[in-house]
């Protein structure tokens, strides 16, 4: 068998096996529905793993949002960008306006290098609403170092879609927004599609699987056999050979 017709053909059914596998039985496929959740007023809930810090981390920003004031966030050492931004993607749907920001401020100080939690709307305005310097001990502070026993934000803001906290290493141990909340959709559980077992069955291999060792150009056919006896063969392949 010439070798390009065999890559050609063990594309085909690759590509054959996953188009019957994603279309299946026209009865098991059914839109997925949303649920509208309600509003809620108070403390904004933060999915902390939602958080991307743009360097090199070992730890996330759970700790910031996990209740307890007399641990300090630790992310890791030996960082290699000194100041760096972390986001926080707002999903789709999902709405806030911020009304109150309160900070726990643990040991130490960051006057020297403050960090400041901004916006980002729609038009990619990047807007400060916090800073924290880190100057009370064992206190919660609001979101303006002149003025730290006011937690309440001089005009709430809304149209949010990335939280940013901006650092250079230092946080609160606590991190706390209030205000008014929409999440977004719910989607429901996708259906479960039964698959019959032997499309389950496959298996992977390269071309010299295939080839005869002494003339690599040719098909080795005594090994066509045991190819032929599973349902379906995923070929990797390069690209720019196809």
């Amino acid at each position: 068998m010439d070798m390009i017709v065999m890559k050609s053909l063990l594309t085909t059914l690759v590509v054959c096996a996953g188009l019957f596998y994603l279309i299946g039985p026209a009865e098991t496929h059914t839109l997925l529905a949303s649920t509208v959740l309600p509003q809620t007023t108070g403390k904004i809930p933060i999915d902390a793993k939602r958080w991307y810090q743009l360097n090199n981390v070992t730890n996330g920003l759970e700790g910031l949002f996990d209740g307890n004031t007399q641990e300090a966030v630790n992310t890791g050492w030996n960082k290699l960008i000194t100041n760096y931004d972390a986001y926080y993607p707002l999903m789709t749907g999902e709405q806030m306006t911020i009304e109150r920001i309160r900070m726990y401020d643990g040991q130490g100080e960051n006057t020297g290098a403050p960090v400041t939690l901004f916006i980002i709307n729609e038009r990619w305005e990047r807007i400060p609403i916090a800073r924290f310097i880190g100057d009370k001990y064992n206190n919660w502070v609001g979101p303006d170092p002149s003025n730290p026993d006011k937690f309440d934000l001089k005009t709430p803001i809304s149209g949010a879609r990335y939280l940013v906290l901006n650092t250079s290493g230092a946080y609160p141990n606590e991190l706390e927004v209030y205000g008014t909340y929409q999440p977004g959709p719910a989607p429901t559980a996708a259906p479960v599609r039964p698959t019959p077992f032997r499309q389950m069955m496959g298996v992977n291999a390269f071309e010299w699987n295939l080839e005869d060792a002494n003339a690599p150009w040719k098909i080795d056919e005594s090994r066509m056999p045991a190819v032929k006896t599973f349902s379906a063969i995923r070929h990797y392949m390069d690209w720019e050979k196809l």
